[in-house]
């Protein structure tokens, strides 16, 4: 209003840092009437088409002059603040009843689980403005898909609820390359009200360790009855018995499943390097067996020795991974040779072939005291020599008999009365000895 009825113009002005058009806010002139300029401010404030984040107070200052003749410059202000009221909305909130209780004030949390182990635990976002909430959740600096993890989310008004469910396993992770792992959840008020973003938030981390794991167990026991194995893994086997060993591993393991086993010969040693053995190695799942098999020869004693000590050590192992565990059994060996001891080697020197059924032949045996059996008295063949055979001559040196059968037996056909010498041979050494043939007969000591 101007009293001198002066032509006016009116303005308006900004504060600092206020654009009246971004938010909301026009001016115009509806013109001059007498001494009075009317003029209309029109603030449109939606918050869904105007962004009021980052300001929601405005200073504007409204200013008219009027137009006089000698330019003088008298204008008048008000001053004007103007505040946005923005509708209510409260704060989602998040939790973890599993992990923290019914507590929506715990905002991270720390876990530590071992491999074949699961992780299961539900995510609840609630909002007491009953507005639509997106509940999401991810991984840091990795993709959930690719650990077999599964996290659907949720999206519903009010309260939203997901469980998360993680099968720790061998085949979706690698403790040597990435073992803690963090998780983002996150509840946001889908309202977006005046496009302010409400939202909260649950950090997870999760470290892996090694999965527990019971060691395997080998055993080896003796399949030949006639050789024993002692309780500390010991067998001494005479030169010619076969050695029959059953290895069998055991584990008990069985969660997410039993353990792949694997069973084999870690080495073999002695005071001659064995060879001529059979054993092949084995694998099986929870439980493992293979067969060892050796038949010594002679070929194993060198140098005039002729007693071996011999270690086989075998290993079972398990494939649980990154914490991997194994059995070992050391068998113990003594071979000996045969025993060709000549000390119990006392040949018969009298025979008497007079038909009688008694003492009617040479040859080398002796009847059992006890049992009556006839037992044959050569020294055993062994790996230092064995027996070739017999001779026997008669007193002018003409040879009467020969056998290369350890069982021989001579009957003295056609021989007269004497005395025959005889030479058995080994391969390492000989004998040598007499024996009297008479036809006489113990009765009446006539001869026939």
């Amino acid at each position: 209003m101007d009293e001198d009825g002066d032509k006016m113009n009116q303005v308006i002005i900004p504060g600092i840092g206020v654009d009246l058009a971004s938010a909301g806010m026009s001016f115009k002139s509806l013109g001059q009437v007498g001494d009075t300029l009317f003029t209309e401010l029109t603030w449109d404030p939606r918050c869904d088409v105007f962004n009021f984040t980052n300001r929601t107070n405005f200073d504007i200052a409204l200013q008219v002059e009027d137009e006089d003749h000698c330019a003088f410059r008298h204008p008048d202000q008000m001053k004007v603040n103007l505040t946005i009221q923005l509708p209510g909305n409260s704060k989602p909130l998040i939790s973890s009843p599993e992990l923290t209780g019914n507590s929506t004030l715990i905002d991270t949390v720390n876990l530590e689980r071992k491999v074949n182990q699961s992780l299961i635990f539900h995510v609840n976002g609630k909002d007491i403005d009953k507005d639509k909430l997106v509940l999401t959740g991810a991984g840091k600096d990795f993709s959930m898909a690719d650990y077999s993890i599964s996290f659907p989310g949720d999206v519903d008004y009010e309260n939203v609820s997901s469980l998360f469910t993680w099968n720790i396993r061998c085949d979706n992770v690698d403790l040597d390359v990435k073992d803690e792992f963090t998780f983002h959840f996150l509840v946001a008020d889908n309202e977006n009200k005046c496009r302010f973003l409400y939202y909260d938030t649950l950090v997870v981390n999760v470290k892996l360790t090694p999965p527990d794991n019971a060691e395997p167990e080998l055993f080896v026991s003796s399949v030949n009855p006639s050789l024993t194995l002692s309780l500390d893994n010991t067998m001494v086997v005479t030169l010619g018995q076969q050695i029959d060993l059953s290895l069998n591993g055991i584990d008990h393991d069985n969660y997410p499943e039993a353990d792949m086993l694997q069973l084999k010969l870690l080495s073999a040693t002695g005071n001659v390097q064995p060879e001529g053995y059979t054993f092949t190695g084995a694998e099986g799942r929870g439980s493992v067996q293979a067969p060892f098999t050796w038949k010594p020869e002679c070929n194993i004693f060198t140098n005039g020795q002729y007693e071996n000590d011999y270690v086989f050590t075998f290993l079972v192992t398990d494939d649980r991974c990154f914490n991997g565990k194994g059995d070992t059994v050391e068998v113990n060996i003594k071979i000996k040779d045969v025993d060709g001891s000549e000390t119990e080697f006392l040949p018969p020197n009298f025979i008497s072939p007079n038909g009688d059924l008694k003492n009617d032949y040479f040859a080398m045996i002796k009847r059992d005291g006890t049992t009556g059996e006839l037992l044959n008295i050569l020294p055993l063949d062994n790996c230092a020599g064995h027996f070739e055979g017999i001779t026997i001559f008669n007193r002018w040196g003409k040879e009467v008999f020969a056998s290369a059968d350890r069982e021989f037996q001579w009957y003295a056909i056609g021989e007269a009365s004497g005395v025959y010498y005889y030479l058995v041979k080994y391969s390492d050494k000989e004998y040598k000895g007499v024996v009297t043939v008479s036809y006489w007969d113990d009765e009446s000591q006539a001869q026939r």
